[in-house]
């Protein structure tokens, strides 16, 4: 059962207030942290799927011969400059 952020309770995010329970200041700022997180690891497959082709692609860039470059409009300078570039760069 999956369930909301406003029913998940994290240590702490009550104070006693003068005989009445209220939300302690951190409580706040733990369910942004949960939330943030949940989206961060949301991305990630996605995210090293395309660092994973990147890396591939520039690879095959760096051992591709002339004419092969020039097939696809590319000379070997670009396709130089291209393949030194870290997966990580679009």
């Amino acid at each position: 059962m999956d369930s909301t952020l406003n029913d998940r309770h994290f240590p702490g995010d009550t104070l006693l207030d003068e005989g009445r329970l209220r939300a302690a200041p951190w409580a706040e700022l733990w369910r942004l942290l949960w939330r943030v997180g949940r989206v961060l690891l949301a991305r990630v497959p996605a995210t090293l799927s395309v660092w994973w082709e990147r890396s591939r692609q520039r690879d095959d860039l760096s051992h591709a011969e002339l004419r092969m470059l020039l097939d696809i409009g590319l000379t070997e300078e670009q396709a130089r400059k291209e393949a030194r570039k870290p997966y990580w760069l679009d």
